[in-house]
């Protein structure tokens, strides 16, 4: 049985692909992407002046007096070049030789093939925005799970430091320090964190690996209270085995321990590349987040609205050569010349994340 995608791509329209990378948001997984939400801008340089502007409480004042100055500000500036990233994906013989059986059995209940095939079509082109999406979740990882990018790919290095004050990187815990160590310091990097961000705690960061490394070190003196596939709470128990009267004693903890796909080329001549799973957020990190301060309010150049209080970044998502200049991901889906049974898809990006505030992040280590 033949099988070509050309009335199945004329189906879906011209640049079906771009709208479909465009039009897909990131899902719950994507934890990251809630605080760093993708933002498409005319630009391929990130290069964001921010001005953030608190409010202080209004003063007392006489009758016919001026009003006293209010208001503090501080301006901070962000200078990066978008960082490229792209992917090229045939479909292998193996998925067509599927789609066939698929389109037969829809041919015997009396379907069209063609509608099967664009369903097909459609599938493969959300494939290529995931892993866009992969690309730009792990980018935010490092953001929250190193506070820098140092990331060397293709032969390409891209280094950028987001500029966490020194005293929001805590020393990494060694030894019998390490939080499954038999002195561990996890309780007392839980409340150093907490001192850095003024007690407010917005997330707190963990592997999956690290967070039953912490529960499983009795040293820590924890109880699991609650417990699903993304969070947990934590609460510390005394000598008796009986929780303690201290709030500051109740963590909860964002679990993260999704990850991508990349292919690694082998070191050694011969030797096949192999896949190998990255995770979004390293092991042996945790990383607190502040709350939005409420009384601040960021004036940023056309990267997000005005109104949103205490904003703490954004992806920016720059223009790309591919797409005509406009801002945001591009996508193609296309059968090559002299090969009309098969199918290609083609995707880049320039962004990097951008981060508005970095004094509300909080990373501490263990071995």
């Amino acid at each position: 049985m033949d099988i070509t995608f050309t009335d199945a791509l004329a189906r879906l329209g011209p640049n079906a692909a771009q709208r479909i990378i465009n039009e897909l948001r990131p899902t719950q997984q994507y934890v990251f992407s809630r605080l760093l939400p993708d933002t498409p801008i005319p630009d391929y340089t990130v290069k964001d002046s921010t001005i953030t502007v608190r409010a202080v409480m209004a003063g007392l004042v006489g009758m016919d007096s001026p009003y006293p100055e209010s208001g503090v500000m501080s301006v901070s500036t962000f200078m990066e070049q978008s960082a490229k990233v792209a992917l090229a994906l045939d479909l292998p013989e193996a998925s067509l030789r599927h789609l066939q059986q698929l389109v037969m059995q829809s041919q015997l209940r009396g379907g069209s093939s063609t509608e099967a095939i664009t369903q097909q079509v459609l599938n493969f082109a959300r494939l290529l925005a995931q892993a866009q999406l992969d690309t730009a979740e792990w980018m935010r990882g490092q953001v929250f799970g190193r506070g820098a990018i140092d990331w060397t790919f293709n032969g390409i290095r891209l280094q950028v430091d987001y500029g966490l004050p020194a005293a929001h990187k805590f020393a990494v815990r060694t030894g019998n320090d390490a939080y499954g160590g038999s002195a561990s310091k996890f309780w007392a990097d839980i409340q150093a964190s907490d001192l850095a961000l003024g007690g407010r705690v917005d997330y707190r960061f963990v592997s999956r690996a690290t967070y039953l490394k912490i529960i499983s070190n009795p040293v820590n003196q924890l109880i699991v209270t609650n417990q699903d596939a993304f969070t947990a709470t934590v609460r510390r128990i005394n000598a008796q085995q009986q929780f303690t009267s201290d709030v500051r004693d109740i963590v909860s903890f964002m679990i993260i321990d999704q990850s991508g796909d990349v292919i690694r080329q082998a070191t050694i001549a011969g030797q096949a590349p192999e896949l190998v799973q990255v995770p979004f957020f390293p092991d042996n990190v945790m990383t607190s987040v502040g709350v939005p301060q409420l009384n601040t309010w960021t004036v940023a150049s056309g990267s997000v609205p005005l109104d949103t209080p205490g904003l703490l970044g954004y992806m920016h998502l720059a223009p790309t050569v591919e797409g005509g200049g406009l801002a945001g991901r591009w996508a193609r889906v296309y059968t090559p010349e002299h090969r009309p049974w098969a199918l290609r898809g083609e995707t880049a990006c320039n962004e990097l994340p951008v981060v508005f505030d970095p004094k509300r992040i909080v990373i501490a280590g263990t071995e």
